[in-house]
Formats: C-alpha cells, sequence, structure tokens
C-alpha cells in the first residue's frame, strides 16, 4: 500500500508509549516541497517496517528514552527524488531503525548524543548534511561524501577512512565545521579535493576543534581554511 501527502505534509506523531503501526506501507511519498513525517517522543513508536519505496520527501525525528522509529524492512538506498528536503534525526535514548539502507542520498542526517541510528553499513552520504553532538560514530564502510557539509560540536568524534576525495561537482561550496574541545572529524586517507570555479571546500575548526587531512596533497578548486 501506499502513504501520499499531496499538497501537504503527512504527518504521523507519537509520544507516551504510544504506538502507530502501518504493516502494509510499502512506499511514502509526497510532492514537491512537501514531507511525510515521522515523530516519536518520549516512548512513542511509529512502525513503517515494510517500507521500501520513497516518492519526495521524509522527515523522522526520534527523541527520548525508547522511542523508535522503524524502517527496519528498507533496503539498498534511500533518496530523496524531489525538490524540497528530508532528514532523519535521533536524540538521547532514541532509535530511528534503518539496518538495510545502504546509502543515503538528499537525506540529511543528524545524530545527538547516545541517539541511534545504523551507520555501519552506509557506504553514501551525499549531496546532504551529517550532524553530529557529542557522539562518536567511525562509519567504517563510508567511501562516498561528495556534496555533503559535516558538522561536529560537543565533544563529537568521527573517522572517515574509507573516504578519499572531497568536494562537490555542482554550483555551491562544500563545509566542514569542527567546534568545541574533544571534537575531531579525521579523514585519514583524503588526497584530493574538488570544487566548481568560485566556490570554495570550507574547513573551520573552532574552539578547540580539529580536522586532521594527513595526506590531502591535491586541491582542485579554491580552499578557505579557518582555526
Amino acid at each position: 500500500e501506499r502513504l501520499l501527502a499531496d499538497k501537504v505534509s503527512h504527518r504521523m506523531q507519537l509520544a507516551g508509549n504510544s504506538v502507530v503501526d502501518l504493516p502494509a506501507i510499502t512506499t511514502l511519498g509526497a510532492q514537491p516541497h512537501y514531507q511525510v513525517v515521522f515523530r516519536a517522543y518520549s516512548g512513542g513508536r511509529v512502525n513503517a517496517p515494510h517500507f521500501n519505496q520513497l516518492l519526495g520527501g521524509i522527515e523522522a525525528i526520534s527523541d527520548g528514552a525508547g522511542s523508535i522509529v522503524d524502517f527496519s524492512g528498507f533496503q539498498g538506498p534511500l533518496r530523496r527524488t524531489r525538490d524540497g528536503f528530508a532528514y532523519l534525526e535521533v536524540y538521547e535514548g532514541a532509535s530511528i531503525l534503518i539496518p538495510g539502507v545502504t546509502a543515503l542520498d538528499k537525506v540529511d542526517l543528524y545524530i545527538h548524543g547516545d541517539g541511534q541510528i545504523h551507520t555501519a553499513q552506509l557506504t553514501g552520504l551525499t549531496g546532504a548534511e551529517i550532524e553530529l553532538d557529542g557522539v562518536t560514530n567511525h562509519f567504517p564502510a563510508l567511501t562516498n561524501i561528495m556534496g555533503t557539509h559535516v558538522t561536529l560540536y560537543g565533544g563529537a568524534r568521527a573517522i572517515m577512512a574509507g573516504v578519499t576525495s572531497l568536494g562537490r561537482t555542482n554550483n555551491t561550496s562544500v563545509t566542514m565545521t569542527v567546534q568545541d574541545a574533544g571534537s575531531v572529524l579525521e579523514f585519514p586517507n583524503v588526497t584530493n579535493a574538488t570544487v566548481e570555479p568560485n566556490y570554495r571546500l570550507q574547513l573551520y575548526a573552532e574552539d578547540g576543534g580539529r580536522i586532521p587531512l594527513p595526506r590531502l596533497v591535491t586541491m582542485n578548486g579554491g580552499i578557505d581554511v579557518l582555526a
């Protein structure tokens, strides 16, 4: 079955140990600039275990101990296919279940504290934003983050050892921002970066944050560095 939002965002919001089960839903969709929205708070749970096709944008937020958004049946890359935005965001004590998702394309990823979301299997995070707040995540399978902005703060740490190139191939800059003591974004194997003319690779390390790039030797295009 399909759950489609036409000219309005469709929302499912649960709190206080409430549960919504959507066992028959396989396709979620929305018109350009709208989203299907899942929000689980304070122990609430939204189950869409057979969701496996996205047409348009999606928002999934899980916040509070025991809160769960379950997309455990999705297999393969999760892509935003229409104009607008899409994101997955998880907070303290909560979870978003995506064990079969192999890549995120134009879908932002926000992880706060000990919020849990499957990332060890992700090979690509492209055309999006990654934000880590006070969490350690090493993305062991990740090889492609082209076109993605990365932000770490609150002592967050990330090692992206499989990534060898940074930048983007369309007309905008790409930004890596690391803030606060103990926050470290490591790219031990990046050797080159590429941006289009008049744009920049922007590396911002602030208030004790660090961005080690020990093997970067080739820069195709402009670069801004602030420390």
